[in-house]
């Protein structure tokens, strides 16, 4: 039987240093992809020539993109990704890590052959780095764009009509893309709210704010379940 293949989609914009952490998680998830018998392969989308160079360091496949809007970004990243052979898309960002166990529902959801799936509560490390604030979407269908898995079908099908993400956007991807991708029906939360399963290193470079309602950081729990983590508290 034929392994199924996750292309991991990775567009970055600055953050260099949270860049370097994502791609050692990003190895760790693909050591585990393999143990489950799934085939990977990453492309980052790049707009500085700095991130060209480290995703090259790592050999990972890179596509060149302007940055703005983001949304054009992302279509402009999957046109290339189009080319490539594989069957799952599991998007992250350049500041993004993914725990062991979620990787574990990622490979379980793969095999249930999902239309589209990932997690709905997500936390951020506020860039004080002692504090952190979390989210969860307030309805099951409503996923984060972060650790999503999309099956290639439904792109394709979606790609005849007109692009996956709405043109000129710089907020609201993932609400765009979901729309045009899936009914509610179709999109599966594989994950609940413990462990931590999905993490933002937030800086001071990022669109949204989320800053309200911040928590003490526990650093050892965070370690535990991501341990680049360990880099970024020394």
């Amino acid at each position: 039987m034929t392994n199924k293949k996750v292309l991991i989609f990775i567009p970055v914009w600055r953050r260099f240093d949270e860049a370097k952490l994502t791609y050692k998680g990003v190895d760790r998830i693909q050591k585990i992809l393999k143990e489950e018998n799934i085939d990977s392969q990453v492309l980052v989308i790049s707009s500085e020539k700095e991130h060209t160079e480290l995703a090259l360091q790592h050999k990972f496949l890179v596509t060149e993109c302007d940055n703005f809007p983001i949304s054009n970004k992302h279509n402009c990243g999957l046109n290339y990704a189009m080319s490539l052979q594989w069957d799952y898309l599991l998007q992250m960002g350049s500041n993004n890590l993914l725990s062991n166990i979620y990787i574990r529902f990622v490979a379980a959801a793969i095999r249930e052959n999902y239309k589209m799936f990932g997690g709905r509560l997500f936390y951020n490390i506020l860039p004080c780095k002692t504090k952190m604030t979390h989210f969860k979407t307030k309805d099951p269908y409503k996923l984060s764009g972060v650790g999503r898995g999309i099956r290639r079908d439904i792109i394709e099908t979606r790609l005849k009509i007109g692009p996956v993400w709405d043109q000129n956007l710089n907020k609201g991807l993932d609400k765009s893309s979901r729309e045009n991708l899936a009914t509610p029906e179709d999109i599966v939360a594989i994950t609940t709210t413990s462990p931590p399963s999905i993490v933002d290193i937030r800086t001071n470079e990022d669109i949204n704010d989320i800053s309200s309602n911040p928590r003490p950081l526990n650093k050892k729990l965070f370690v535990k379940w991501f341990p680049e983590l360990k880099d970024l508290f020394t």
